[in-house]
């Protein structure tokens, strides 16, 4: 196993940015940029897909969408649900199945804007709304200082733990209903499941993975979830715990962390330092990190309308960049680990993707 950081532009992408040359002619080389890093992925030996020159794109299926509710009988506690999937011509296609936990204070919507495009390219996406963490902790709060306190009060051990049993109960009745020829679900391949997650969703994903909470240590763990991606993860709100090795030194399988250097939070002792500590005491191999210049919280919840982030960059244009990066790499992580892609492994392994990352943007790996 080893560590690898992977520089954000090619040699061709710096010999661009460093010219000095005329304004007008920039847009012409950033241009060639791009097709002379399109061109090596196209010598012999390298990987050769659509997908894997531009994963960004949206894929070649059409999505459909379902909103539905599921209950838990045992625990009289009914979920909320956001299903996307392909819309695939071969009756009998089995279809990987993604879930995704939302953050504070959120809904189903949250990770929307990954979770179509995950369906687009063939996955079965699940957005989970959990009661009592979501947007009703702070719908028709009076002000700002009630709106805090609804949602601190939301993070709790009990809520943590519903999160967690949330993600098990979706996954039984998940198989339950696709062995009943579900029309919806009916297509789940239960041999390849992912688990993802933003901020809260991400502490949940980590809790499934193998993150060691105390006495909880290895009780919380899903077997079934192949992979993991983590949307703003957490390192622990006590810097001691968080700070050694043993916490984050069960999650075995693969796993992908997304942050950015203004990626705080307000309603815990999260900072852009910590987000990364899970990525960095995590043991390899198949650990990956991207680290975002100017990406705030929000830049990675999924949902357009609460993106808080403004950036602009040469050669990158604004937040719509960073979506781009997260679109791309987190469509390669499941294409490689959830689909057994070896170029899509390449594709993350050999930094592929780097030519549209800033010069201040970081991409780890733990091969």
């Amino acid at each position: 196993m080893d560590s690898t950081t992977l520089p954000a532009c090619s040699t061709a992408g710096r010999m661009i940015q460093q010219a000095s040359l005329p304004e007008r002619l920039l847009p012409r080389l950033q241009t060639l940029r791009r097709l002379l890093l399109t061109a090596a992925l196209l010598l012999p030996g390298a990987v050769q897909s659509a997908d894997l020159r531009d994963p960004a794109a949206t894929g070649p299926h059409e999505v459909a969408l379902s909103l539905e509710s599921w209950t838990d009988a045992s625990r009289q506690r009914t979920l909320p649900l956001r299903i996307v999937r392909p819309r695939l011509a071969a009756p009998g296609s089995p279809t990987p199945v993604i879930l995704f936990s939302h953050g504070l204070g959120g809904s189903r919507e949250g990770g929307r804007a990954w979770g179509d495009h995950w369906a687009s390219h063939g996955y079965l996406v699940i957005h989970l709304q959990h009661p009592g963490s979501d947007s009703a902790v702070w719908q028709g709060a009076g002000d700002r200082a009630a709106m805090m306190q609804g949602l601190r009060a939301a993070m709790s051990p009990q809520q943590f733990i519903a999160r967690v049993a949330d993600v098990g109960f979706v996954l039984d009745e998940l198989a339950r209903r696709a062995q009943s020829g579900d029309p919806v679900v009916g297509r789940a391949d239960l041999s390849r499941i992912g688990m993802s997650g933003h901020s809260f969703g991400a502490i949940t994903t980590q809790a499934l993975a193998g993150e060691r909470f105390g006495p909880t240590a290895g009780q919380l763990v899903d077997a079934r979830i192949r992979a993991a991606i983590a949307f703003s993860p957490s390192g622990g709100r006590d810097t001691s715990v968080a700070g050694s090795s043993n916490r984050f030194a069960d999650i075995r399988l693969p796993f992908l962390s997304l942050t950015g250097t203004l990626d705080t939070s307000v309603a815990s002792k999260e900072t852009a330092e910590s987000r990364q500590w899970p990525f960095q005491r995590m043991p390899g191999p198949d650990k990956y990190l991207l680290v975002l210049d100017g990406a705030d919280h929000a830049t990675f919840g999924g949902q357009s309308e609460l993106r808080t982030l403004r950036r602009s960059r040469p050669g990158n244009g604004d937040s719509d960049a960073a979506d781009a990066a997260i679109r791309a790499v987190s469509l390669m992580f499941w294409n490689a680990h959830l689909s057994g892609d070896d170029r899509a492994r390449e594709w993350l392994t050999g930094g592929a993707f780097v030519w549209r990352l800033g010069p201040s943007d970081r991409w780890h790996v733990k091969r």
